[in-house]
């Protein structure tokens, strides 16, 4: 009788400290979440960041390419102006 009494008293002590254990666990786990979830969201907000950033160089590409495109153009027309202009006042 009394080895079931203590093998009760250990098997309770074992299970309020299992219940203690759980609740730290639970614990952590609910801080991981929060964390996790805070690094997603700070994740999305760097990659939308990145792909803005990625759409500005694009458009920032094409701008020079059409730039160079027209500072070509203008100095082809300089150069037959120039030529004709010098034709003249010979």
């Amino acid at each position: 009788m009394t080895g079931l009494r203590n093998e009760k008293q250990h098997l309770a002590s074992e299970l309020t400290q299992t219940k203690d254990l759980q609740k730290v666990y639970e614990k952590k786990c609910g801080t991981l979440i929060t964390e996790i979830n805070k690094l997603n969201i700070e994740f999305q907000e760097s990659k939308r960041e990145i792909i803005g950033f990625g759409e500005i160089q694009k458009e920032r590409e094409e701008r020079i390419e059409k730039l160079k495109f027209e500072l070509r153009e203008l100095k082809v027309n300089f150069e037959e102006l120039d030529l004709k202009h010098g034709t003249l006042t010979i």
